[in-house]
């Protein structure tokens, strides 16, 4: 049996030392691993801000579009209501197109 208590399977673990006990090569280390793990945050907030900027530009893109041609918002319309109905028992609800004006309709015969 051996007397050192971190042979064979048995470990102690030691949360962290004071700075006094610590070497000076060991609190380098501590503080490039804080260094990194701060640069690794705000490398992620940056990806992350990119992301949303790139959503922005899409949306605007795609108001423009519609905005050229209403015809697309009710076949985008009509897109959603077939992903929704090809779900597993699922109802949908939704507004009787000949009640309301349908711009599909005035998008396709006004011209």
């Amino acid at each position: 049996m051996s007397l050192c208590p971190l042979s064979g399977s048995r470990r102690t673990s030691l949360n962290r030392l004071p700075d006094v006990l610590q070497s000076p090569r060991s609190r380098e280390r501590d503080r490039r691993r804080k260094l990194r793990r701060g640069h690794l945050q705000r490398r992620a907030k940056i990806i992350h801000a990119e992301g949303e900027f790139q959503a922005v530009q899409k949306l605007a893109e795609a108001a423009e579009v519609i905005s050229q041609n209403p015809a697309v918002l009710q076949l985008r319309y009509l897109q959603t209501l077939v992903e929704i109905a090809g779900e597993k028992d699922s109802t949908t609800i939704s507004p009787n197109p000949g009640r309301y004006p349908c711009t599909f309709h005035k998008g396709l015969f006004s011209k």
